[in-house]
């Protein structure tokens, strides 16, 4: 059982929540200081085992699970700012951590 402690990543917001226009009449995207602003820290906790078991003539056979993310939380980990499709708002996007993820192993060793 472990944990790993991120701290909130640094990111740039934009400064106003629509979009303003460039001389040639194009969308942008007018930015805020350079990463003033971080992402909320956050706390992942993980679980892993493995068992092995030791075979005539010196194999061995290994079985083990490990657990990502116990509690399921949503975690985001970047943040970035782009303009929709039609280029008349600012969209927030958020990329997440992996879920709850479980995963198993079995390993055969000669």
């Amino acid at each position: 059982l472990g944990g790993k402690w991120f701290t909130g990543r640094p990111y740039t917001p934009p400064l106003l929540s629509v979009p303003t226009f460039t001389d040639k009449g194009q969308p942008s995207i007018a930015y805020n200081y350079p990463n003033s602003a971080n992402l909320n820290n956050f706390l992942q906790v993980n679980l892993s085992a493995s068992y092995t078991w030791q075979l005539p003539k010196n194999y061995r056979l290994q079985a083990g699970f490990s657990i990502l993310n116990i509690f399921n939380r949503q975690n985001i980990i970047n943040r970035y700012y782009r303009l929709n499709s039609t280029g008349e708002n600012i969209e927030q996007v958020d990329t997440y951590a992996l879920e709850w993820t479980p995963n198993v192993m079995v390993k055969f060793m000669f």
